[in-house]
């Protein structure tokens, strides 16, 4: 399978979660607008999906890798450890949300169970990959969102509150592990129930992918200190930029990931710039492309998702800006992502602990520094702020270690690509605010878009440009 097709495929089953995911969205939108109740969903929110994500995340980092001995005979006992991490994040919200008065905290208890359902989905997903199952394995979070969409829109069917919305988040989860699990039950059952991992280091592996984890959750906490709707306009616009950076090939990175880790364990330096430099080159090319078409578009596109019902002109106006301050973000996890990916084949996981802690705290110091300045703007510009470090740490450490920088240079190879693909971005990005702010032109979208078709003609004329375009979709991963 070439470089292209694994990409796309992995992408192609996020992106339909992803359209789930927008749908919810324009329902949320609908119905709650950007007022004070949507602030507290999406910080809810924020916190169920961090527990999820640890828990998740965890399956092909650990689970996979270590359920087995090299044979056919799977190991399921450490999904009680897993189970017990579940229960302790989910006590630990639901005595949150007692603590908490108001909206916020039935929210948080009603949605506490999302923990133990994730934690209890993680051990099946992984015995679907390890038996070949991809497409169990894959569908997961497309059941989870079909359960979410529906239980909301009972709710607001029959009456839409906090418990009601809390309560939806759980009902996603619950449909998520039980058409997960149920196709899995009997080679679940027939595995060896001895752990291979143990407690105390699947502990140390959950605390550590917490760390990893919290930038999304950290964002959210403190647009809650900024005005009425920040969170919630912080939420829906993130929500648009994920979606950019999954077409923006960041799938591509996941499926690379396998066959990087094969090639430096067999030492193969070839094989490893081959796969790195290319990844790395592609993931540019695709996101700065997908950008460039979707940016002048941005504001038609979020007027027709979410501007109905509850949700007004003026909130689409802020939740554009919002993603226009995010689009360093899209840049900086695309490219991130290959970087770390690497990393982790390298077993550089203290440098990828510190890649998260130095986002974290660029994030945190930004966003107050920014508040006077750019109050509505400041989490999602300190989001920017916060990734882009993450990136240029993460870029020091591959340069750093000698495998890592031969991979880097070999991606010089493409630089025809690589300038072509800045030029056209950039171009498009003066031509769509010069139009749009400047000279305000009715037709600013066209006007913009009209740059791509020019410099990939004139690009396509330059030497090489078009084997080299060959050379890069045609790349194998194995």
């Amino acid at each position: 399978m070439n470089a292209a097709s694994a990409g796309l495929i992995t992408t192609a089953l996020t992106v339909t979660n992803l359209l789930i995911g927008f749908a919810f969205q324009s329902l949320i939108a609908f119905a709650l607008g950007l007022g004070t109740l949507a602030d507290q969903f999406q910080l809810t929110w924020a916190v169920v999906t961090f527990g999820a994500t640890v828990f998740l995340t965890l399956v092909s980092s650990v689970l996979v890798p270590r359920m087995h001995k090299g044979t056919h005979q799977h190991y399921t006992g450490d999904r009680l450890y897993l189970a017990g991490w579940g229960f302790l994040l989910a006590s630990a919200q639901a005595v949150f949300g007692i603590c908490t008065s108001g909206d916020l905290g039935t929210l948080l208890i009603a949605s506490a169970p999302c923990h133990v359902l994730a934690a209890l989905t993680a051990s099946p997903i992984a015995m679907a990959y390890l038996n070949n199952r991809f497409a169990i394995a894959a569908a997961g979070n497309i059941f989870n969102g079909l359960g979410l969409v529906a239980a909301t829109a009972v709710a607001y069917a029959i009456e839409i509150n906090p418990f009601s919305l809390g309560f939806a988040l759980t009902v996603g989860y619950a449909v998520q592990y039980l058409l997960t699990a149920f196709p899995m039950r009997h080679t679940m059952r027939s595995a060896n129930t001895e752990s291979l991992i143990g407690l105390k280091t699947l502990s140390a592996l959950i605390i550590f992918t917490m760390l990893t984890k919290l930038q999304p959750l950290l964002e959210r906490v403190l647009a809650e200190s900024l005005s009425i709707g920040s969170t919630a306009a912080l939420g829906f616009g993130q929500k648009i930029s994920q979606g950019l950076l999954l077409l923006g090939a960041f799938g591509l990175a996941l499926t690379a990931t396998g066959s990087l880790s094969k090639a430096y364990a067999k030492k193969d330096q070839d094989l490893i710039d081959s796969i790195l430099s290319r990844t790395l080159v592609t993931t540019v090319v695709a996101t700065l492309t997908v950008m460039a078409i979707f940016i002048p578009v941005s504001h038609i596109v979020i007027r027709v998702l979410f501007q109905r019902g509850q949700f007004t002109p003026s909130d689409t106006d802020e939740v554009l800006t919002i993603f226009l301050a995010q689009t360093p973000w899209i840049i900086a996890c695309a490219l991130t992502g290959v970087l770390t990916s690497f990393m982790y084949v390298a077993r550089q996981y203290v440098n990828v602990a510190i890649c998260s802690a130095l986002g974290l705290t660029a994030t945190a110091v930004a966003s107050v520094g920014l508040r006077s300045v750019y109050p509505d703007q400041a989490v999602a510009l300190s989001s920017s702020i916060g990734a882009m470090s993450t990136l240029l740490y993460a870029y020091i450490c591959v340069w750093r270690d000698p495998v890592g920088k031969r991979g880097l240079s070999a991606a010089g190879r493409f630089k025809t690509l690589t300038i072509t693909a800045v030029t056209m971005f950039t171009t498009v990005m003066v031509a769509y605010f010069v139009g749009r702010d400047l000279l305000n032109l009715e037709l600013t979208s066209t006007f913009a878009l009209l740059v791509i078709p020019i410099t990939l003609s004139a690009s396509y004329f330059r030497a090489g440009f078009r084997g080299k375009v060959k050379e890069l979709v045609d790349a194998r991963l194995d």
